[in-house]
């Protein structure tokens, strides 16, 4: 999970977070570039609560495979981590799709940050429209503005 914003009930760690400590380090945006997941990770939990209890380590979910599995299963949405996820009896599956992704990338325009990278490439593939909403906002993002 990549959350964009610390929080209760989770711990501060988040892009927000990262982005504000490079910075406190000293490092010029200009220079920086962050790396954003095309996939999620499915935790083995004692139960569906929120925040869940790891039991092992998670296994990695591509893009593709969690965004085909939120057409056949109930998919939620953390407000404050801005991510979605699904439960299952004895696991939570959080992971981006192209809405999170989306307004990260917004987030990162307005920060003015150097861009965005994504790690892996092809873990994407099958998820309609992915790139084509990534183009669209980064285009908007490199035109001037009219006085």
């Amino acid at each position: 999970m990549d959350p964009l914003y610390g929080g209760a009930p989770w711990s501060n760690y988040s892009l927000e977070w990262t982005l504000n400590d490079y910075r406190n380090m000293g490092a010029p945006d200009e220079k920086i570039i962050m790396g954003l997941p095309l996939y999620g990770r499915d935790w083995p939990t004692v139960d569906d609560s929120i925040p869940g209890v790891a039991t092992d380590e998670g296994v990695s979910v591509t893009m593709s495979a969690a965004v085909a599995m939120a057409q056949s299963q109930t998919a939620y949405f953390d407000t404050v981590a801005r991510s979605p996820y699904m439960l299952n009896p004895q696991s939570q599956l959080w992971y981006c799709d192209t809405d999170s992704i989306e307004e990260r990338i917004e987030w990162i325009d307005d920060e003015e940050i150097a861009g965005v990278g994504f790690w892996a490439l092809t873990y994407e593939e099958g998820v309609v429209d992915f790139w084509d909403r990534v183009s669209a906002i980064t285009e908007d993002s490199t035109q001037p503005e009219e006085p």
